[in-house]
């Protein structure tokens, strides 16, 4: 079988070990016959584009004209970031004719601590959700899977390969976006290019597969591999209803802090299933408990206490602790003040938990921000209410209610509010 390989590098940078797989995919005697397609850049952009659509689409175009031409009867593609053991591409071509495929997709880690990898599957009652398939999933699952196995599966295009037919003109690299209004918010959606790829050639009847006989190390800061399982059980963030208060719970109460035990649990509650902002995290005790439940804590400080009566550094005393209570993977842990790293978040917040510095404008800076980045009607919570020496905070807060934000609890020193888009825009709008 002829193959096809290409390398779309629209990042500008190739790894060493993506480098050797491009140039070892298949051995001596393998039934393969690999020419070797690096497209550095598509022609119809310029030399600095970022767009992977197009470098993509380059990519499939010249496999489609020599397809026709009758050159080749396959096409596979590594990214440049990708590492694989050498001779994937035959245990690939194994692989998918030991189940029947049309296209087969390695199963690859996404680069971060969650877990996840780029494979998933398709949520077919909601066009603009998936359910990411972990690592720790993975593990259970055949060590080559098809949509039969999984229904609604969706490839990447990390490591794959195809083997082509008239179907390929039917398809390319596109991204659908939108902007819809959600919760009485206008949100931005779109959906990736790979998982939309295979959206559409699921609707051409061919079939798909996935796999994890080929070792590969998804390369950023470190390689991730897809041979180690970590992170979350399973894509929380997808569907977050579905996340409980776990029964081995814990409260954090070696950690120093402030934060009393029913308030965490009440924090963790909260905080079920949901992308959570902190800002505040201090040693990391109340970031603890919403870890716990939390889809991911984004914990902002800048780690030298400044806000507390007395000022030390505890960046390394925190990161001992979240690694110590076992929720490593779902804190994202940013250094700096509140209005330097939370505008460059681009995740959608479900709860925000304000303790940062507790002086009235401060608090009522650090809710707008908060609220920038929150997704409609969601819960805001703050500590230090109605504690004596906090007056600032208990001052904040009773302006907003005032302002029209809805009380919905308070535990112990806690409050917790909703209706912020309302109470900020009638604040800012009686200031002026």
């Amino acid at each position: 079988m002829r193959v096809l390989l290409a390398m779309p590098r629209y990042s500008g940078k190739v790894w060493m070990p993506a480098a050797q797989a491009f140039f070892n995919p298949s051995n001596a005697g393998s039934p393969l016959d690999v020419r070797h397609c690096d497209i550095r850049y598509p022609r119809a952009i310029s030399p600095n584009s970022s767009i992977a659509t197009a470098c993509f689409n380059a990519c499939w175009a010249m496999a489609r004209n020599e397809w026709e031409a009758g050159r080749i009867d396959a096409f596979a593609m590594i990214h440049d970031d990708v590492g694989a053991q050498m001779q994937w591409l035959d245990i690939l071509h194994r692989e998918r004719e030991k189940c029947g495929a049309d296209i087969i997709s390695t199963a690859v880690p996404i680069k971060d601590a969650r877990g996840l990898t780029s494979t998933a599957i398709d949520d077919l009652d909601e066009k603009w959700r998936v359910r990411r398939i972990t690592t720790k999933q993975l593990r259970k699952l055949p060590l080559t899977f098809t949509d039969s196995d999984v229904p609604g599966l969706l490839l990447n295009t990390g490591l794959w390969l195809a083997k082509l037919g008239p179907w390929m003109n039917e398809v390319c690299f596109h991204v659908p976006n939108a902007i819809e209004r959600i919760n009485g918010r206008w949100k931005a959606l779109h959906f990736p290019e790979d998982f939309n790829f295979s959206r559409d050639c699921r609707k051409l009847g061919l079939k798909l597969a996935a796999t994890k006989a080929v070792r590969v190390d998804h390369f950023g800061e470190h390689g991730w591999s897809n041979q180690e399982a970590w992170g979350w059980e399973k894509d929380v963030q997808a569907f977050p209803g579905e996340m409980k208060v776990p029964e081995n719970w814990r409260f954090p109460d070696d950690v120093t802090g402030w934060l009393t035990e029913s308030e965490g649990r009440a924090l963790a509650e909260a905080a079920l299933g949901k992308n959570v902002l902190e800002i505040g995290s201090y040693c990391g005790r109340s970031t603890i408990c919403m870890a716990q439940t939390a889809g991911m804590v984004y914990a902002v400080d800048t780690f030298d206490g400044r806000a507390t009566p007395q000022a030390r550094d505890t960046f390394d005393e925190f990161n001992l602790n979240i690694d110590r209570y076992g929720v490593l993977s779902r804190v994202m842990v940013a250094v700096g003040t509140s209005a330097d790293v939370v505008p460059t978040l681009s995740e959608e917040m479900g709860m925000a938990f304000i303790d940062g510095a507790h002086d009235e404008d401060s608090v009522l800076a650090d809710a707008k921000l908060a609220n920038s980045i929150s997704a409609a009607d969601s819960l805001m919570c703050f500590h230090d209410y109605m504690r004596p020496g906090n007056e600032g905070v208990t001052t904040a807060v009773d302006l907003l209610r005032r302002n029209g934000a809805e009380l919905i609890r308070v535990v112990d020193s806690v409050a917790m509010l909703k209706g912020m888009d309302r109470a900020l825009a009638n604040l800012a709008g009686s200031k002026t």
